[in-house]
């Protein structure tokens, strides 16, 4: 049986799977992997072996038990398929936003809050492990929300696009604006070979990743330069292992300043 969630609602009462929910974890954890890869593959409710997303999520986060990035790496594939799959139902063109880039928001969001829970587990994911679209759905108002409010600040497209006046990946922006030290030119230097030494100690994969995204590479796009290209890897893991990456650093140097 797996083990209870912790995060408590406004009125006190724990967040708890449902039934259907709990037997469909209990059920995976007896199958071999590769037979449950491919029942998480399956997108339609009803369907024998369909997999709750719920149940998949649990699977996802349960993998740093084992310490295995290789299932963590193909769970987290299976599982943003899925949420894709329900954003291209729930947002969709109504002409107030680009519904692509929207989707890419929300996807970067619940990348950031895998990888937080990832480093350093906590009750965030309850909430979708409990209800999966209700979580979905309050995250997508959430960034449609905000969204809203930078689209109303003058400065919004300086801020959202590069030298050349292309939008930048969110994440590729959030890295580079991140490394932009301001200061005379020794504290420049100095912060620059900290940098430098902090990417070096990076996991091979997140160091390619940083290094492709400071050069200038784009997650995805027809480009044949793009970053996933490179990687040989979805524009989705690469998301995941900028953010992991970037935390990494972002920790790292806040503690030695």
């Amino acid at each position: 049986m797996a083990p209870p969630l912790t995060r408590r609602k406004k009125n006190g009462e724990l967040y708890m799977r449902t039934p259907s929910v709990e037997a469909a974890i209990d059920r995976a954890s007896t199958l071999d992997f590769e037979t449950l890869i491919r029942e998480a593959r399956i997108q339609v409710p009803g369907k024998a072996g369909y997999m709750e997303p719920e149940c998949l999520l649990h699977l996802l986060r349960w993998t740093r038990m084992d310490n295995s990035d290789a299932r963590f790496q193909r769970l987290f594939e299976v599982f943003f398929e899925r949420v894709e799959c329900s954003l291209k139902g729930s947002v969709r063109d109504i002409g107030l936003y680009d519904p692509h880039e929207m989707r890419s928001e929300i996807v970067d969001k619940l990348v950031d809050i895998i990888v937080e829970d990832r480093n350093s587990p906590g009750t965030k994911l309850d909430f979708f492990e409990a209800k999966f679209a209700k979580a979905l759905a309050a995250l997508r108002i959430d960034v449609l929300r905000k969204s809203q409010r930078e689209a109303d600040r003058t400065d919004h497209v300086e801020e959202m696009s590069g030298d050349d006046g292309e939008d930048l990946p969110s994440l590729t922006s959030q890295i580079r604006l991140a490394f932009a030290e301001k200061g005379s030119e020794q504290e420049k230097e100095h912060f620059r070979n900290e940098l430098l030494r902090a990417i070096d100690r990076l996991p091979a994969r997140e160091r390619e990743a940083v290094t492709l995204a400071l050069e200038g590479h784009r997650i995805e796009g027809a480009d044949e330069e793009t970053i996933a290209k490179l990687c040989g890897v979805s524009d989705r893991m690469v998301r995941y292992r900028l953010a992991k990456a970037y935390e990494k650093l972002r920790r790292e140097l806040g503690e030695r300043r």
